[in-house]
């Protein structure tokens, strides 16, 4: 198959194709699943149309904070599918929630790590939602290492800061930024992309919804690295 290639910085994007799995989402009520762990109480209501403030998501050991998020990214992050994977009505892509839960007290283990299963909880209690999953082919971008490219920055191999874990969006210097809790941060501008100590996996990720179909990581590259690039939109979207 012959596929397009396009350079990022020391990065390579070639297009193809592959068979992975997807979900589709229903919303019939049927019976919930009991064992799943639950936030202790938890406020859900629509978004206003227009944002204030950076958007995302801020998890404490004591709150969950979703701040206008449409419904596929909470059914992504609670069943663990790429949002780009999520198969059902336009509303869902359309319609946006905020957030405020409670953990749950006295717990076992680290209470972020049980937030995808509790906000599936949540997703089944209040919007009686399941999935199906299936295999379909989708077109995809795959993230290499350029040959000839500019030598990738690894970013000194330092652990996360303690604190809440968070990933905010928001306007930054005439582009669009994006804050992870573990350092990392991603800057979309008219004609730049600059991330900063980023797996190849979590920029694999941040480029998905920009290039319109999914991106894999295939790079086979450990640690963190800076990656800076620079092209006009209609050089790399197409």
């Amino acid at each position: 198959m012959r596929v397009q290639r396009q350079i990022l910085g020391g990065l390579l994007l070639a297009a193809g194709s592959t068979s992975v799995g997807h979900a589709a989402a229903q919303t019939r009520p049927t019976a919930t699943v009991e064992n799943l762990p639950r936030f202790e109480v938890a406020s859900i209501r629509p978004s206003p149309s227009t944002p204030v403030g950076a958007v995302g998501l801020r998890i404490t050991q004591t709150e969950a904070r979703f701040t206008w998020i449409p419904l596929n990214l909470y059914i992504g992050w609670a069943f663990d599918i790429p949002e780009e994977r999520i198969d059902g009505p336009t509303w869902l892509v359309s319609t946006r929630f905020d957030i405020v839960a409670k953990m749950p007290e006295n717990q076992s283990q680290n209470a972020q790590e049980r937030v995808p299963a509790m906000l599936r909880a949540l997703l089944e209690d209040r919007f009686h939602l399941r999935v199906h999953r299936a295999r379909r082919e989708f077109s995809v971008f795959g993230l290499e290492v350029a040959p000839k490219g500019v030598p990738l920055t690894r970013a000194p191999d330092e652990p996360a800061p303690p604190g809440p874990l968070t990933m905010l969006s928001g306007p930054s210097g005439g582009g669009k930024l994006t804050t992870f809790g573990d350092g990392a941060t991603f800057l979309v501008g008219d004609s730049r992309f600059e991330a900063r100590r980023m797996s190849m996996a979590t920029l694999a990720g941040a480029l998905t919804p920009l290039a319109g179909r999914p991106v894999i990581d295939m790079t086979n590259l450990e640690g963190r690295y800076d990656v800076t690039f620079s092209l006009e939109r209609e050089d790399f979207w197409r």
